[in-house]
């Protein structure tokens, strides 16, 4: 086996510390979330693969957080749903226990994804601090929390439309 760094993270805009996984699309890209970099809070990025005659794969930033109700510190990776919206969650939120977001694409080239909060967790008897990626079927979301819970010992969670 032999290993090959196809991107190094600087910290600042292009985001630092990617805790997740990573996920393919059907061009080929390269889809994830750090915990840091971007405006501090941490980014959805994507990286593309080399052109032709290149080694070098592009990265692009498809979200930075802010750090407020949006979330921020990302450690879960991303899935996607048939319409190619990206979905996953942060551990800090504006309850401070993370947050349940939708990342929808362009609907023009060259646009910016937007970004929708689906669910803000509580840290209360919904949970707090999901790190894990989500799974998805239909239009549910599943996953888990670290955190909250009954006994305060985290929980598995639905989120439906």
């Amino acid at each position: 086996w032999t290993e090959t760094v196809i991107y190094s993270f600087t910290g600042g805009r292009d985001g630092g510390k990617p805790y997740a996984g990573v996920i393919f699309n059907a061009a080929g890209s390269l889809f994830s979330t750090t915990g840091l970099g971007g405006s501090g809070y941490g980014t959805v990025f994507t990286l593309a693969p080399p052109k032709k005659g290149s080694t070098t794969w592009t990265e692009s930033v498809l979200y930075t957080f802010g750090g407020g109700p949006d979330g921020s510190y990302a450690r879960s990776g991303v899935v996607f749903d048939t319409k190619g919206n990206l979905y996953s969650t942060t551990g800090v939120g504006s309850a401070n226990s993370g947050v349940v977001f939708e990342l929808s694409p362009p609907s023009k080239s060259g646009g910016a994804w937007t970004e929708s909060v689906l669910w803000t967790f509580s840290g209360g008897s919904d949970g707090g601090d999901s790190t894990a990626s989500l799974a998805i079927s239909g239009s549910n979301l599943y996953g888990t929390t670290s955190l909250g819970g009954q006994y305060d010992q985290g929980t598995v969670f639905q989120v439906t439309p």
